[in-house]
């Protein structure tokens, strides 16, 4: 895949000293890599070691879970990238991707896989980092035994983050 980069593209791009601050966060990370577009645009995107995914659905379980921890991850990084000294208004992250680069079981390298970036998709991730920042600031580490150990139980409690309702099912 060597063939892809651009001498544009930055690899192991870290935010630590950007300024990042979203939703009252205070946000850095490093992201394995920026690949330049034209018009402002770049895109995110992420190495994965381990069993490739083919699609956002998942096959089991623990993919799904797995699956809806990536999607955030390349949230987070286009959050980073929008809200950076370095890049604010400068730049749009216009997409992300996971480039899984083990091959799968026949040996072969498999696609990437893509994310559009859905403004309700954000919009609700960036609610979710306020108000788990919110729960960080105060020390308030809420018990999460009454969430099923599994997706639904998972975004069930991201929810309830985001409107204040923890505890009242």
């Amino acid at each position: 895949r060597g063939s892809r980069f651009s001498p544009r593209d930055m690899v192991e791009r870290g935010f630590n000293n950007e300024g990042v601050v979203v939703a009252g966060a205070h946000l850095s990370g490093k992201i394995d890599l920026l690949h330049i577009l034209e018009n402002g645009h770049m895109e995110v995107r992420d190495f994965k070691t381990g069993k490739p995914a083919l699609d956002w659905h998942g096959k089991d379980e623990f993919e799904k879970i797995k699956l809806h921890k990536y999607r955030q991850q390349l949230l987070f990084y286009k959050l980073l990238v929008e809200n950076s000294a370095s890049f604010h208004k400068k730049f749009t992250a216009a997409a992300g991707a996971l480039e899984f680069i083990e091959p799968d079981e026949k040996g072969s390298l498999v696609p990437d896989l893509e994310l559009s970036f859905e403004n309700e998709e954000l919009e609700r991730f960036t609610r979710l980092i306020g108000a788990v920042w919110t729960h960080i600031i105060k020390l308030d580490f809420p018990d999460t035994s009454i969430y099923p150990k599994n997706l639904r139980g998972i975004q069930q409690f991201e929810q309830d983050l985001i409107d204040g309702s923890l505890g009242s099912q």
